[in-house]
């Protein structure tokens, strides 16, 4: 008796002449299918008020570009040479050929790195550029002495800022990786697994929906009729359960030419029967029909989905198994109600005899035992189940993974920045520091260096070419000595200027590199 009250409230519950019976699970799939169809697109780091949103390479090269210009201010002479000479040097592979005393130094480096050097050592110096700002906020050129101080430390800084930063990009390259992968798996799940997007990035991670494509002999359809095709998920080929595409076909199309057979609202007769054998190409152009629809029935969705928006969409529409029913005639007996029903997306109606998913009746609404509907019982019994889930599933879990990827390279990218503010720092502490000790010529040095002295004393004897080169002549020893004070003191500057200023250490002769 309660059985039979049951089965009566879910006959009241139902309609009978096949207007929209399968309207609510259409919407839900309309609505999975709107969000397959989107862009993955690339993860970005929120703006500050009034700037716009960086990507993971944007903001590398950010880091790169300012780690390197502080090591040019350091740099050791060599390399600023090189640097410097556009006509000789003017690509990074000139840097690393044969060239006497500069190979060594810029061979460890990567050719993106040497490329940056030359741009950033050779950018515009107007009194407004980036680097004329850099050099008057950091009190730039420093003394020789005080760059070479500052060599080691800041290459140590830099080649652990660097090694950083390769790490980020690593992890940008995998993002890039999954969201290909993402979006191909989102793309399967619309038009089955032998549907192939593209084979490169560039072609796949286009920044718009995907557009409806035509597959004509590769639809996912076999060529037979609606009802093969359509009543058990799960057999083997491109029929139900293999593509969500071929799904919605199904609880839309009917093979009956019956006139109250408008199972999805907008989707009625003659436009939605599949009669006789139908070849994909002609389901196909039924496909494009019906996908039209959907904009009747959900927004559009302009964004990536999240992982769990997939998995929920999902899991509305097998919310929908079993339930859309009608009892017809007498009350079904024990023997039709064995669970089977469970497993059904879409109309269908009960009796004695247990439901199928077939509609070659007059009027499926209400003839015994048919139904325009997938059983997905045999599909659910797999171990890897609906195939069409399978691949949103996979979808899923690369866009979860897309997000720890990017939490991760962040994490990495604020040491790099932590780093380089680091090496600003000591730059900035740089005035403050007292030069050691050096065989080099040093500003505001007020006793000669080793190196002017033996550079004078080549002139012994010789009065003209002791004074000719900045030196003081002793007549009475016939020695030439260098001059203590503003001359001696004025060259070293200038040197110190050419070995700096704009450049910087990166890679030294002792091996120490980025």
């Amino acid at each position: 008796m309660v059985l039979e009250l049951i089965i009566a409230l879910m006959a009241l519950a139902s309609t009978s002449d096949g207007a929209g019976e399968n309207d609510k699970e259409f919407k839900d799939m309309c609505e999975l299918y709107t969000m397959l169809i989107q862009p993955v697109t690339e993860p970005t780091l929120i703006p500050q008020q009034g700037a716009a949103a960086q990507t993971l390479a944007q903001e590398i090269l950010k880091i790169k570009t300012q780690i390197v210009r502080i090591n040019l201010t350091v740099l050791e002479k060599p390399m600023s040479d090189a640097l410097a000479d556009k006509a000789k040097f003017d690509t990074p592979d000139k840097l690393i050929e044969q060239a006497k005393g500069v190979k060594d130094y810029f061979l460890p480096l990567d050719d993106d790195t040497r490329q940056l050097m030359l741009a950033v050592s050779r950018e515009d110096a107007g009194p407004n550029s980036d680097g004329a700002k850099f050099a008057k906020a950091f009190r730039l050129p420093l003394a020789a002495g005080k760059k070479q101080q500052l060599q080691k430390p800041i290459a140590n800084l830099a080649a652990t800022a660097f090694s950083t930063l390769k790490r980020v990009q690593l992890k940008q390259q995998a993002v890039e990786q999954a969201r290909k992968r993402a979006r191909e798996h989102m793309l399967k799940a619309v038009y089955g697994g032998a549907y192939s997007p593209g084979t490169t990035p560039a072609e796949i991670l286009t920044a718009q929906p995907w557009p409806v494509p035509t597959l004509a002999a590769a639809f996912p359809w076999a060529n037979d009729n609606k009802d093969n095709n359509c009543k058990e998920a799960g057999e083997s080929g491109a029929k139900s359960g293999s593509a969500l595409a071929t799904d919605m076909l199904c609880i839309c199309t009917v093979t009956s030419s019956s006139t109250s057979n408008g199972f999805c609202t907008g989707f009625a007769n003659p436009g939605n029967q599949l009669s006789g054998s139908i070849a994909p190409a002609a389901a196909e152009g039924k496909w494009k029909e019906l996908e039209k629809l959907c904009t009747t029935f959900v927004d559009t969705a302009p964004q990536t989905p999240a992982p769990e928006q997939l998995t929920t969409a999902v899991a509305k529409i097998f919310g929908h198994l079993g339930k859309n029913l009608k009892a017809i005639a007498s009350a079904p007996d024990q023997s039709a109600i064995t669970g089977a029903q469970a497993n059904i997306l879409g109309y269908y109606t009960l009796t004695s005899a247990a439901p199928q998913c077939v509609s070659n009746s007059a009027d499926a609404t209400t003839a015994a035992t048919k139904g325009v509907c997938i059983d997905y019982g045999k599909a659910l019994k797999k171990k890897d189940g609906v195939a069409w889930v399978v691949q949103v599933k996979k979808a899923a879990q690369e866009l979860s993974n897309i997000k720890h990827m990017f939490s991760d390279a962040l994490t990495l990218l604020r040491s790099a920045e932590n780093i380089a503010t680091q090496m600003e720092s000591l730059l900035l502490m740089g005035n403050l520091l007292t030069a050691a000790p050096r065989t080099g010529p040093e500003e505001g040095s007020e006793q000669p260096t080793v190196e002017d002295q033996n550079k004078c004393a080549k002139f012994n004897s010789n009065e003209t070419d002791c004074t000719t080169n900045g030196c003081n002549y002793e007549k009475t020893k016939k020695e030439c000595k260098p001059k203590a004070g503003s001359e001696c003191t004025a060259a070293a500057g200038t040197q110190g200027e050419q070995a700096g200023g704009k450049n910087g250490t990166i890679q030294s002769k002792t091996g120490e590199s980025l």
